[in-house]
């Protein structure tokens, strides 16, 4: 009984109307736009009362959990979207009250309101999406994993849904007769959107997989790109490298290309120092008790020189030489002094000796710092070394150099005296 008082109220608009001396065609007319006024009117006061009543029970929620960043739901106005997704709604099912036209007028009206409502789910998923992106990058939990390449993948679901769904509303079709019509230009599609299909596969292994996080220090030669990961998204990853410029590499570069990931480095908080001197072959000599005993007054030397020699009733030991050197003597103090180092991790170091091409006898030092952090390193390793090059002269060890232009000048004044 209702339904049929309020569905004539175009009909009472226009007879009130008429009453007032205006003609029919005038009087019908503008019954249209009142009644379409007052719809309008109607639909803005519902979504006005919805937005007001989600404020008034999501409010209180907010400030329970007392955290600033759930509030970026209202800054992104997600509840204002819905609230005129509800308004769609209300359009929809009013129509036929509120106006008294043909039912195919009444159902291309409804066909637009269909639509309104497919465009402003939209809108609320994209809303909310973002504001969870927001709060995943805020996240301790998440502020390392590829949340927005997540948003990304959802936001294109998303959008390809809605897409199908108007054009099927609009040519009266079903949405897998539309997604049976895409599939003929899928190829085309796949030409143009190559790049962000292939990113999106990407961006699932490197999840997955755990490659890469934001805030990883990074290496991908071919992109000259060397430095912190600060965002990941669904087509490129974002480096910035240690001189503050900005590499954009493609997110596909990282499994097809491959690339170098320091974070287990971080983990362990140990950072490799693997460098070398050059000796002079022509300074390394055996040496007696006497050069031991000098060595021990100066404070270089201060193990037991017998553990140094080979016995033969013993056998083959490694750990025992046949004659005692300078050289010997001197991995013996580079050592010792690492070992006491407060700098370096003395749990596993390694003083060795690679293989000579002509520029002296290479002597490495393989071990570990207590940082990971660039300046440490540096500085740590520019205090041993520096140390070990001002004692080597007390090794009478000299360091190969190749021949300066003083070297040959003092050389020809020295054949000119």
């Amino acid at each position: 009984m209702l339904y049929q008082d309020i569905s004539s109220l175009q009909d009472r608009t226009r007879y009130l109307l008429e009453g007032y001396g205006l003609a029919e065609k005038s009087s019908n007319f503008l019954a249209v736009v009142i009644n379409s006024l007052a719809l309008f009117i109607a639909s803005w006061l519902f979504s006005l009362v919805i937005r007001t009543i989600i404020r008034a029970l999501v409010k209180p929620w907010l400030k329970k959990k007392k955290n600033e960043r759930t509030s970026i739901f209202i800054k992104k106005r997600v509840f204002d979207a819905l609230a005129k997704l509800m308004t769609g709604f209300v359009v929809y099912y009013l129509l036929p009250l509120f106006f008294n036209i043909s039912a195919a007028a009444t159902h291309n009206l409804r066909i637009l309101a269909v639509i309104y409502i497919i465009i402003m789910t939209m809108v609320f998923l994209t809303r909310t999406l973002h504001s969870l992106e927001y709060l995943g990058q805020h996240s301790k939990k998440y502020e390392k994993k590829p949340v927005s390449s997540y948003i990304q993948v959802m936001l294109i679901i998303c959008y390809l849904i809605s897409a199908v769904l108007i054009i099927s509303i609009l040519f009266g079709k079903s949405p897998m007769t539309i997604i049976t019509a895409f599939g003929a230009g899928m190829a085309i599609v796949l030409l143009i959107f190559k790049d962000v299909i292939l990113g999106l596969v990407a961006s699932i292994q490197v999840s997955v997989n755990d490659m890469v996080r934001v805030g990883d220090w990074i290496s991908i030669y071919n992109y000259d790109a060397d430095g912190q990961v600060t965002e990941i998204n669904l087509t490129s990853v974002k480096v910035r490298n240690w001189d503050n410029t900005i590499s954009n590499v493609p997110t596909y570069a990282l499994v097809s290309n491959g690339f170098k990931n320091v974070r287990a480095m971080e983990d362990t908080n140990i950072r490799r120092i693997m460098h070398h001197l050059l000796i002079d072959l022509r300074s390394i000599k055996k040496v007696d008790n006497d050069f031991i005993k000098k060595l021990r007054a100066k404070g270089l030397f201060s193990g037991e020189s017998e553990k140094l020699k080979w016995n033969d009733e013993k056998g083959y030991d490694f750990e025992k030489l046949s004659t005692i050197t300078n050289l010997s003597l001197f991995r013996q103090y580079i050592e010792s002094f690492l070992m006491m180092h407060p700098g370096i991790n003395n749990e596993y170091m390694v003083v060795r000796q690679l293989q000579q091409d002509g520029n002296g006898l290479p002597l490495e030092i393989y071990a570990w710092v207590n940082s990971v952090s660039f300046k440490p390193l540096n500085l740590i390793q520019s205090d041993v070394f520096e140390h070990l090059i001002a004692v080597i002269g007390d090794f009478d060890l000299v360091l190969f150099q190749k021949p300066s232009g003083n070297d040959i000048k003092n050389l020809n004044e020295n054949i000119l005296d």
